[in-house]
């Protein structure tokens, strides 16, 4: 019986450091290990600690009881630690104190446990999912009406052409046709030269420039055309004078006509020539490339310096700060104070600052990848913002980085706009 026992005994601790040794070396978690991780969160598991004379002994009785343990770790001599189904605490611990032992709970893992301590919080849990499925059906609706551009004209006029395209506060934004409002408008509203409207989120954004109002005020009857001032496609044309020479959906050149002011009127056999006007808008693509070197100059210390002085009377001529330095030869410098020293001389305070001032050079800086990149968006920035109209609205923008073979990088940016495009051309 003795030996027996101590056959169970070594059985025990060699599957214990079987456990043991696979927790150690395992490296990955295969399929069969996450729907184990699975079903154990789903029922729940408990980490218990059990200490007694003989731990092996305990866990042999514990898996002939059919009380599963896993993760089996050995503490000290006389203490193990185990994870088991919350089912089947209370009867581990009862069999462990029966057998002179005691067990205790280290920590409570799985949905039971989150369950128990969600059931008091009923009205959180019932507000958040009432938030979640608001913001789930709110996303895709029209929240706000954002209007801009717009100087003479009052948002009222605006928000009524756009109340009777059918768009109104809380409609599905997959039912709203953009081109439908921004053509509504520039066909209700004679005095806008240019109108866009898109869905940014939740919000319609209105973009309307207007006709200058110096120019509206006294009619201009000479006769011209309208031509494109860029390459672009033609998202809408509206000819009020003259008529459209391209369609909706063409790809125009620099230069081609849009608005022909040679026309033929209604009832009538003569041509005649009339001053074109119209509203063309466009989808224009930018193409902007900057090439940065891997070096840049760089002011440097050269170790060449000198002694600096800088004395100020901060209260001479009432209250006015009066400074004099010391002459410094070098083109370039910095300053590094080293002392500062206040002198009472009556009334006048005088503070008299020590330091030396170190000469610096321009020498190459090799460049790091970031901030080739970093200088390289900096440039396109400033091209981009010197080229494009600030009433334009992007809609993409893109940038692609290329490394070359000498370590130079090329940036190139690509940029979609929707913008108002023509200009008149006299005959």
């Amino acid at each position: 019986m003795k030996a027996h026992a101590e056959d169970r005994g070594r059985r025990a601790r060699k599957m214990i450091r079987i456990h043991h040794s696979a927790k150690k070396n395992s490296k990955e978690i295969g399929a069969a290990d996450r729907y184990m991780f699975l079903w154990k969160f789903t029922r729940g598991y408990v980490k218990i600690r059990m200490r007694c004379m003989r731990p092996e002994k305990m866990v042999n009785l514990l898996l002939a009881e059919g009380i599963s343990l896993h993760n089996i770790e050995r503490e000290n001599k006389s203490t193990i630690t185990a994870v088991t189904e919350t089912g089947n605490c209370m009867p581990l611990v009862e069999l462990t104190e029966l057998h002179g032992g005691e067990a205790c709970v280290l920590e409570q893992r799985g949905l039971p446990v989150l369950l128990r301590s969600l059931k008091s919080r009923f009205m959180l849990i019932a507000v958040l999912i009432i938030g979640f499925a608001a913001m789930c059906i709110l996303s895709h609706r029209v929240l706000l009406i954002d209007i801009s551009g717009c100087d003479a004209l009052e948002p009222s006029e605006i928000l009524s052409v756009v109340a009777d395209c059918g768009v109104r506060i809380g409609m599905p934004s997959a039912k709203l046709n953009a081109e439908r409002v921004a053509d509504s408008l520039l066909n209700a509203l004679p005095t806008l030269s240019f109108a866009d409207a898109g869905i940014c989120g939740v919000v319609l954004k209105i973009n309307v420039s207007e006709y200058n109002s110096a120019a509206s005020t006294e009619e201009n009857t000479e006769p011209c055309g309208i031509y494109a001032d860029k390459d672009c496609v033609i998202l809408s044309i509206v000819a009020n004078k003259g008529n459209a020479a391209v369609r909706k959906g063409a790809a125009v050149r620099q230069g081609q006509l849009l608005i022909d002011g040679d026309i033929t009127p209604e009832g009538s056999s003569e041509r005649v020539l009339v001053h074109s006007r119209g509203t063309i808008t466009g989808q224009v693509a930018y193409r902007f490339s900057v090439e940065i070197g891997k070096t840049a100059p760089k002011l440097c210390q050269s170790g060449n310096s000198c002694e600096y002085t800088q004395i100020s009377f901060p209260t001479l001529f009432k209250g006015k700060k009066i400074t004099r330095e010391s002459r410094v030869l070098y083109d370039e410098f910095e300053i590094t104070l080293e002392s500062c020293e206040t002198l009472n001389a009556g009334l006048l305070p005088v503070r008299v600052y020590k330091g030396r001032a170190h000469e610096l050079v321009v020498a190459e800086k090799n460049l790091t990848y970031d901030e080739m990149t970093a200088a390289a968006n900096a440039k396109l920035d400033a091209e981009m913002k010197s080229s494009i109209p600030k009433d334009a609205r992007i809609i993409a923008k893109s940038t692609d980085f290329i490394q070359q073979a000498d370590g130079t990088l090329i940036a190139v940016l690509n940029v979609q706009t929707i913008e108002n495009i023509g200009y008149i051309q006299y005959y």
